[in-house]
């Protein structure tokens, strides 16, 4: 398996990167999982691949008819929430205000609106001209939003006409 020289990660989580470490909710083995009709929570400490641990987390995921609902925070300061959604180039990715993109046309586009700004990370373009991020083990390009952590946040999605 190649070392990639950028992150190629998929998953939705908390990242904090920080002294050229990078601590994920996706890598804490030792996360409190919940899981219930219509939502899976997680909490824990933001962790190295080695397990080397940051501050702690919250995260959930509520899902509903027609929207999923993401909220989450961490205690460091610089944390930050990273969606990645599947989107393929060429499709259309368009700002509706600062904390709205909506992804795709017609009756299947997806809306993503959170409660404070959306953003793109640096190596993944600018609000006008998108890059998407390659992931060869399922072979879906994705637009990467984000967004600051340090308070809690919420995310939403959903598909279909604007509201």
């Amino acid at each position: 398996m190649p070392r990639w020289q950028f992150d190629i990660c998929t998953t939705p989580r908390i990242e904090l990167r920080r002294d050229g470490k990078t601590y994920c909710s996706s890598n804490d083995l030792t996360a409190a999982l919940t899981v219930d009709k219509n939502e899976t929570s997680a909490g824990g400490r933001l962790r190295t691949a080695a397990q080397d641990a940051a501050g702690c987390y919250d995260f959930a995921v509520s899902v509903m008819p027609g929207k999923v609902t993401v909220t989450g925070h961490s205690e460091d300061a610089d944390a930050r929430f990273i969606l990645p959604v599947i989107s393929p180039e060429g499709e259309n990715v368009a700002w509706q205000d600062v904390n709205t993109v909506r992804i795709g046309s017609g009756p299947a586009a997806l809306t993503v609106q959170a409660d404070r700004p959306l953003t793109l990370p640096p190596e993944y373009g600018t609000p006008v001209r998108f890059r998407r991020l390659f992931n060869p083990v399922g072979g879906f390009q994705s637009v990467v939003l984000t967004l600051p952590a340090e308070h809690p946040f919420t995310v939403t999605l959903r598909i279909g006409k604007k509201e």
